[in-house]
């Protein structure tokens, strides 16, 4: 990360994702497809990629874990005292309060529900063994804790890595441990008790991961970070109806960073790289 950072400040983050500058074209991406300036954006069927423009957009704040709702967005931020953030979906970010890090416990990795109203975070200390996956409930501008994640099962690591959880009801997650020798994907009831309705390997996904899947809140779509191979791509996964199975893809054409999230309707792609959160528009 240290060197894409370099090379970002060097040559300017549009040079280094291949992307054209934002300053040299018109204010729209529906120049580079078919549909209408004003079409509602959708995803493409199972089995087929989403395209995104190459015009790149940036939030200018150091984020990653950007997740969003409708009206609302969450993100661990590092220029601030409390990590934890929220806002407008395109910023500015604020402090969330009563989220401060308690050393040697701290907050890491918020996952916003697609309602906008629930807060999925990791609690730990990263010397201990065992971690928790705590759930807060907003009301406003202010969150109070609503319970915890339990897997039947499995053990919380202190390193669990979780992505978006889908709508509820049959509120889905992909949960890891931090050896991400089985990627889990749970059912969640109101209780945000889990079962285990799915599991893949690594080998399924077809790479390493570098970030938690994030599911989009109908959960037939995911989409991560991979690297491994030579590869340091955004992979995507999609299904026909929860009862399937994902298949992966690798996305050829998608600037690469930390944390990808992507929208419902497939009309954005965040990501976090160069100190900021970015996005492209299909």
């Amino acid at each position: 990360m240290r060197f894409v950072v370099a090379a970002l400040l060097l040559c300017g983050c549009n040079q280094v994702f291949g992307l054209n500058p934002t300053e040299a074209l018109p204010p729209t991406d529906a120049q580079y497809f078919d549909a209408p300036p004003d079409a509602p954006f959708t995803c493409p069927p199972a089995g087929t990629l989403p395209q995104f423009s190459p015009v790149l957009h940036q939030i200018q704040q150091n984020c990653r874990f950007y997740t969003r709702s409708a009206d609302w967005a969450t993100a661990e931020c590092r220029d601030m005292p409390t990590r934890m953030a929220q806002g407008a979906p395109d910023g500015p970010f604020a402090s969330i309060g009563g989220l401060e890090d308690d050393f040697p416990f701290t907050y890491e990795n918020p996952q916003l529900a697609p309602e906008g109203d629930e807060l999925f975070v990791r609690y730990s200390d990263p010397g201990a063994a065992t971690g928790e996956i705590k759930v807060f409930r907003r009301s406003g501008n202010s969150w109070t804790e609503a319970g915890a994640v339990s897997i039947n099962g499995v053990t919380i690591t202190a390193e669990v890595a979780f992505g978006t959880p889908s709508r509820a009801p049959n509120r889905r997650m992909f949960v890891s441990n931090y050896d991400i020798s089985e990627i889990r994907e749970i059912e969640l009831d109101a209780t945000y008790h889990g079962t285990v309705v799915a599991t893949y390997t690594p080998q399924e996904v077809d790479t390493f991961l570098r970030s938690q899947p994030n599911l989009t809140p109908d959960g037939l779509r995911i989409i991560f970070s991979v690297g491994g191979a030579g590869r340091d791509q955004v992979g995507y996964g999609d299904r026909a109806s929860l009862a399937d199975r994902f298949t992966f893809q690798l996305l050829p054409d998608a600037p690469t960073g930390e944390t990808p999230f992507l929208t419902e309707d497939c009309g954005r792609l965040y990501f976090s790289a160069a100190s900021s959160v970015l996005w492209v528009q299909q």
